[in-house]
C-alpha cells in the first residue's frame, strides 16, 4: 500500500512539475494516483481462479486507506 498510497501520488507530483502541468489538473491526476484498487479486480480473480477472497481483502483494504489518504492530498494540494 506504500507504493499505491505514497510513491505514486509523490510520481505524480514530480512528472507534473517537470512537464509544467499544475492547478486543477495536477492535483486531479496526484488524487487520481492515489486512489483504491478496483473491484473488478475481484471478479477476474474468481473467472481465472484465482484467490478471490485475497483480491477482495485487497480492495478493502485500500478502499478504506483511500478515505484518509483523499483527504489528506486534499488538503496537501
Amino acid at each position: 500500500m506504500l507504493f499505491r498510497f505514497v510513491i505514486c501520488p509523490a510520481l505524480g507530483v514530480l512528472i507534473c512539475r517537470l512537464i509544467g502541468i499544475t492547478g486543477l489538473a495536477r492535483n486531479v491526476m496526484v488524487v487520481e494516483l492515489a486512489m483504491p484498487a478496483p473491484s473488478m479486480a475481484v471478479v477476474y480473480a474468481s473467472a481465472a481462479g484465482a484467490d478471490e477472497t485475497f483480491a477482495a481483502e485487497g480492495a478493502m483494504l485500500t478502499t478504506l486507506a483511500c478515505f484518509l489518504l483523499t483527504l489528506l492530498l486534499v488538503l496537501l494540494l
